[in-house]
């Protein structure tokens, strides 16, 4: 069994062929007075899937923090791997710290992969090109960055590495490309796997800040999973 919250426009019908089970089975199991009226956040109990669809699909999910805990019960079986969003890097290398403690042990319950996402989020909130210049050409801040990486993925359990670096500048492409082998070349002998998230690219030479520098065919070549931001 699993919790599933009423959405608008949801009834006791459509929820049934969703779940593959009839109306009845759901009046049954929580004792409806009245099958015509639902709730809109009102809490059914309904059977779980009969074939989990991570053995179709992969499905990665960003999260935040603050996330309220039956939105992770109700979604946690359709992921595959879950972001919570997210370490920014610093100039130097460090790791801005969340609150992702509840997370991980909501994607290990729901049998999903936590992920260790790191962004080059600047201190105003946005995607900092000038940041991940710094982060994807100093080596020695690179290695202070991996090595923060690997502590924090070791200190609180995480199953691997995402890396969601935004809105690079065009000339970075190619060391941004390197960063990548460079991590994989860091965690897989920890038994890490790496992801990195890639703007949706209608071709090869698409232009634009948020575009330019994802080159597909190298993180194809070097990471683990990419994930196409939707």
């Amino acid at each position: 069994m699993q919790i599933y919250l009423v959405k608008a426009g949801d009834s006791l019908y459509a929820i049934a062929r969703r779940f593959g089970t009839t109306v009845e089975e759901l009046v049954r199991l929580n004792q409806i007075a009245d099958p015509s009226r639902l709730v809109i956040g009102q809490s059914l109990l309904v059977p779980a899937p009969s074939v989990d669809v991570r053995e179709q699909i992969e499905v990665n999910a960003y999260v935040y923090p603050y996330v309220r805990q039956a939105v992770l019960t109700e979604t946690m079986p359709y992921f595959t791997t879950l972001c919570p969003f997210s370490h920014s890097a610093t100039k130097e290398g460090e790791l801005s710290p969340i609150e992702d403690e509840r997370l991980i042990r909501a994607a290990y319950a729901g049998q999903t992969a936590p992920l260790l996402t790191i962004t080059n989020l600047g201190d105003t909130g946005g995607f900092s090109s000038d940041l991940a210049h710094v982060l994807l050409t100093d080596e020695k801040v690179q290695a202070r960055l991996l090595d923060n990486v690997v502590a924090l993925i070791n200190g609180k359990s995480y199953y691997g590495l995402n890396i969601n670096f935004e809105y690079v500048y065009p000339f970075d492409r190619d060391s941004y490309s390197r960063f990548v082998a460079r991590a994989v070349e860091r965690l897989h002998p920890l038994g890490c796997p790496v992801s990195t998230a890639i703007a949706p690219k209608e071709s090869a030479n698409q232009q634009g800040l948020l575009y330019t520098a994802h080159d597909y065919e190298a993180h194809g070549r070097y990471a683990d999973r990419v994930i196409l931001m939707t």
